[in-house]
């Protein structure tokens, strides 16, 4: 559980909490340090990697620690589903881009590659990381192991490097060592919602074969958003899950074309989103996609494929930030760690 900055600006009196609680609600330990950025942990088996002001730092078995420039934050963040390791894209710019990926490894090693690319999404996978972004407005591609190594790679030969923007991640991890590149089709845009058709290339990224190139198969799919959606949050293996203003929970696997309604929530509203920013996501690549519902008192966390069940409910910290501002300090992120 992440306690910290939730609106902008992040004000630099703010520290980030975070607690950790047994798979039934007990409360087990909790750490705090200096914040001042949305708190982001990068969980693994032998300790979650935590974000504070000036450094990003294990808790766990091993107590590792990143050094990062005062108040550069973690704009992408993603783990292995084994938990041996995980990435992040830490925006080190000053006054041109500068970022820094980080392979934050389980047993308390790291390393640190430094790159002008600008990333928009990144998977990580059980051996290697696929990053995703921008040099001036060209495509990249970058390729990190689970040692740090990091090296440019190529797109599909298939791949139109033209095609539009889109928002959804580029890059997915499928599972049993397989990734997928997204390219964007078409794009319709709505006044908030949008659709957006894909073509899907599938590759293979494991010990002594991880290629690029060598495309394994192609998928072509939808995907949309509804112009209602207050919430929408990427999921496990290309899937994606979102919320609308009254409450419907919806599920988009990957490749179908139309996504599933699951339910709906009792009491939920736009206004109360809002304002209370009562809906938060479950990083939960360890076990079933779950999010959180906050209360006044607590957050009850529930499956996106049972939205009404819920599978443990959790104290909220009435001082975790220290601060009495809740519109500026609140619950930010919830963590399943393995």
């Amino acid at each position: 559980m992440g306690y910290g900055p939730v609106r902008e600006p992040y004000l630099d009196t703010i520290k980030n909490t975070y607690q950790v609680f047994s798979p039934d609600g007990k409360w087990l330990d909790e750490t705090t340090q200096q914040g001042s950025y949305y708190p982001i942990a990068i969980p693994t088996r032998q300790g979650s990697y935590l974000y504070f002001a000036d450094a990003i730092k294990q808790a766990g078995e091993y107590t590792h620690e990143i050094s990062i420039n005062a108040h550069d934050p973690i704009e992408y963040s993603s783990n292995s589903e084994t938990g041996t390791f995980g990435v992040a894209a830490v925006n080190a710019s000053s006054t041109e881009f500068a970022y820094d990926i980080l392979t934050l490894k389980s047993d308390g090693k790291s390393t640190k590659f430094s790159t002008d690319i600008v990333p928009i999404s990144l998977a990580v996978g059980k051996d290697y990381a696929l990053v995703a972004g921008y040099l001036s407005s060209e495509k990249r591609l970058l390729l990190v192991d689970d040692q740090g190594h990091v090296t440019e790679t190529s797109f599909p030969d298939e791949y139109r490097l033209d095609s539009p923007y889109f928002p959804y991640s580029y890059v997915n991890y499928l599972g049993n060592d397989r990734f997928e590149i997204l390219q964007a089709d078409r794009v319709v845009e709505g006044e908030r919602g949008h659709t957006v058709d894909f073509t899907s290339f599938e590759v293979e990224l494991k010990k002594n074969h991880a290629s690029t190139k060598h495309v394994l198969s192609v998928s072509h799919f939808t995907k949309s958003l509804p112009e209602d959606f207050v919430s929408t949050y990427a999921l496990r293996h290309g899937d994606s899950g979102y919320v609308t203003e009254d409450g419907r929970v919806y599920v988009h696997e990957r490749l179908n074309n139309k996504p599933t309604f699951t339910g709906q929530l009792e009491g939920f509203s736009k206004e109360n989103h809002v304002t209370n920013n009562n809906f938060i996501p479950v990083n939960s690549r360890f076990g079933e996609p779950s999010f959180g519902i906050q209360s006044k008192d607590a957050v009850s966390i529930r499956s996106w494929f049972e939205p009404n069940k819920v599978i443990v409910t959790i104290p909220l910290s009435k001082n975790a930030c220290f601060l009495d501002v809740d519109e500026v300090c609140n619950l930010a992120s919830i963590n399943r760690v393995p």
